[in-house]
């Protein structure tokens, strides 16, 4: 039980720490300005024989006081310092957990989380907010022909100029391998767009030169469009990868706006695929029978033409 009170204490020390700091600062202040006070306004009251002690006192007083000040002082500079500390360290891990550690760029996560935000904004009845999906054209021949250091290399190089073609306050994200996204808010429609996208194509004109290598490296864009295309981050991501899809079948650097035909178009590919899939899955059986009906037809055909 008495640990128990003890621990209670020390907890709510710990918890008011600040307030009895201050409490003992203002005290002892308050304390010597009265011990002062006293003598210069009472020293006559006090006897001859007694002010020696009366003076100790005051000064033993004042020692303790100042003491204790000094103490509050150190006790404020190193919470300070810790505070410090610790605001730095948590900016540090937010910045470990939303930054690309190659690039530098926004992470995925980062990404992802501007994406809601933009969805859950949706801008003016004449502006758009447009999410962009690069994929880049080559990335995977300098990878495998010159080594993972020079492809690290190229990435950091496409980083940077990514950097300058857009927007300040656009937010661009390496999603992983050499996709990038940009989110742009506020655009004055689909026009707009364009000139974001056109700007990124330009800036992937220039051959990259690494350890006197010249590397062309293109991308192809999907473009989609909040609120004209979708209103959720789930759904707006989806569409402009079904139009980077588009884009990168062009073999070139191009960018395509996600169109709804796209979406069907893709419906129907998975549809197909997912058949394909399920017909190579079937039992052997089944093929078998696949086999002997072909073989009766065949033989029918063969004994029609004898006839």
């Amino acid at each position: 039980m008495p640990g128990n009170t003890a621990s209670k204490v020390a907890t709510m020390i710990r918890h008011h720490r600040v307030s009895l700091r201050d409490a003992v600062l203002v005290a002892g202040t308050i304390v010597t300005a009265g011990l002062i006070a006293f003598e210069y306004d009472f020293g006559g009251a006090v006897p001859e024989d007694k002010r020696v002690e009366f003076h100790e006192a005051i000064a033993l007083a004042v020692l303790v006081i100042s003491g204790l000040i000094y103490f509050g002082w150190r006790r404020m500079t190193e919470q300070e310092g810790e505070i410090t500390r610790r605001i730095a360290a948590e900016q540090r891990s937010h910045e470990l957990a939303h930054t690309d550690a190659l690039t530098g760029l926004s992470n995925r996560r980062e990404f992802e989380q501007g994406l809601n935000e933009a969805a859950a904004s949706p801008p003016g009845a004449d502006s758009v907010h447009a999410v962009l999906i690069l994929d880049l054209n080559g990335f995977k021949t300098v990878n495998d022909v010159y080594g993972h250091a020079t492809g690290d290399d190229l990435l950091m190089i496409v980083a940077q100029r990514l950097s300058a073609a857009k927007r300040d306050f656009d937010l661009l994200a390496r999603l992983g391998g050499d996709e990038f996204a940009v989110i742009a808010r506020h655009l004055a429609g689909p026009e707009a767009a364009t000139s974001v996208a056109l700007r990124i194509l330009k800036s992937l004109e220039e051959p990259i030169d690494i350890r006197s290598n010249h590397h062309r490296i293109g991308c192809g864009i999907g473009v989609a469009l909040l609120p004209r295309d979708a209103s959720t981050a789930d759904e707006i991501l989806r569409k402009a990868d079904i139009a980077l899809y588009k884009a990168k079948a062009e073999n070139r650097s191009a960018f395509r706006f996600f169109e709804a035909d796209m979406d069907r178009h893709s419906r129907e590919r998975e549809f197909l695929e997912r058949e394909l899939g399920a017909a190579i899955g079937k039992p052997k059986a089944f093929t078998n029978r696949l086999v002997i009906h072909d073989r009766d037809h065949h033989g029918q055909h063969e004994r029609a033409h004898v006839s």
